[in-house]
């Protein structure tokens, strides 16, 4: 059923309704962790960054996952999300590491006179 859900949404539905002994399976995790949700977003790239960015921040500033959520603030900001390259920049900066910090600052083009 993973496998199945993993593909498509649709086919595991149909699949549930097929077989009332595969309707038992879908409580299993694996399902629901490999479901494909795809379709359900209009950018599904876009709401995965959004929810490392999400991640990242609570990771980082919640949570005792500080390099956890750096690495995923980090990797949000290398998809060019602005709040992201922001923060990952002004963090960067605040730890000493001017030269990285200001590197993606910088990438928001915020400079005067620019």
């Amino acid at each position: 059923m993973a496998k199945v859900g993993s593909e498509s949404r649709e086919d595991l539905h149909s699949c549930m309704l097929t077989c009332s002994e595969l309707l038992t399976n879908v409580d299993d995790p694996k399902v629901f962790k490999n479901l494909n949700l795809d379709d359900l977003v209009a950018n599904p790239l876009l709401a995965n960054g959004r929810l490392r960015h999400v991640m990242g921040i609570l990771g980082y500033f919640v949570g005792d996952h500080s390099v956890r959520g750096l690495h995923y603030l980090k990797r949000v900001a290398d998809a060019s999300v602005d709040e992201a390259v922001y923060l990952y920049g002004v963090i960067k900066m605040c730890m000493g590491d001017l030269s990285e910090g200001s590197l993606y600052v910088d990438k928001l083009n915020w400079r005067a006179g620019t």
